[in-house]
């Protein structure tokens, strides 16, 4: 179960050794910062991605994405979502569903890798600022 404020959550989505106190809420509040490139995709079989090809899997994913995040956000977790390059409009719709708020400071799309950098520099100043309100 996932519990905002101990560092071994995040290690479910990461191979890496985070250093101790990495996700301690009370330094600067719990967040998440996933950015999407491409729509969710699976293949018959796979276990991990759904079942069915193509778009069939795909809902399946994208259902998972919305519960996992639906549950992140009721414990408390800030989600920024930065959807990069791919300007469909589903994937748009499910990023803005995925986020805690569907515009800025939550959502962001960014075309370009300039873009990317200014939504980054935007994510940051945001944490900061919830950092120095607590």
């Amino acid at each position: 179960m996932f519990q905002p404020g101990r560092d071994d959550d995040i290690r479910m989505f990461f191979t890496a050794n985070f250093p101790a106190g990495f996700m301690d809420a009370s330094i600067s509040g719990p967040s998440i910062v996933p950015d999407a490139a491409g729509e969710n995709y699976g293949e018959s079989g796979d276990g991990y991605k759904g079942g069915g090809i193509g778009s069939a899997a795909r809902d399946e994913m994208n259902d998972r994405l919305r519960a996992l995040a639906a549950a992140i956000k009721a414990s408390g977790v800030i989600i920024y979502t930065t959807q990069f390059a791919n300007s469909g409009g589903l994937l748009q719709a499910l990023m803005r569903e995925v986020a805690t708020g569907p515009d800025s400071p939550y959502y962001h799309y960014a075309p370009d890798g300039e873009a990317l950098r200014a939504v980054f520099r935007e994510v940051a100043n945001n944490l900061s600022e919830l950092r120095l309100s607590k």
